[in-house]
């Protein structure tokens, strides 16, 4: 949903035209395509931690007397994970991109 955002509000800024499209997108792809890396990084982590392949808790998945204690670490490391997704607005990459457009579209 926040890709779609972000490219209806590239593609419908006036100063997008047929002759510059590829541009425009070059700018949705600078934009997003790190956050879509992170995103993509961080999934695969969670994946690690919730099923406890992840180094740090491997010895829980051997573990027959696993405390609470023990399985909090994990709740927390997953929490750290997604943390950003609480303090980041979708609204910085939109704003990004208008500069973006702005600055490198206005003088065609």
């Amino acid at each position: 949903m926040e890709d779609a955002y972000i490219l209806a509000a590239i593609l419908s800024n006036p100063l997008v035209k047929l002759d510059n499209v590829a541009a425009a997108l070059k700018i949705y792809e600078e934009v997003r395509l790190p956050h879509g890396n992170d995103v993509q990084r961080r999934s695969a982590l969670a994946g690690d931690i919730l099923t406890l392949n992840d180094s740090r808790f491997a010895h829980l998945a051997k573990a027959d007397d696993a405390s609470p204690g023990m399985l909090w670490e994990v709740g927390h490391a997953a929490i750290d994970l997604w943390k950003w997704t609480w303090v980041t607005d979708i609204e910085d990459d939109r704003k990004s991109a208008i500069r973006l457009l702005e600055d490198r579209l206005a003088g065609r």
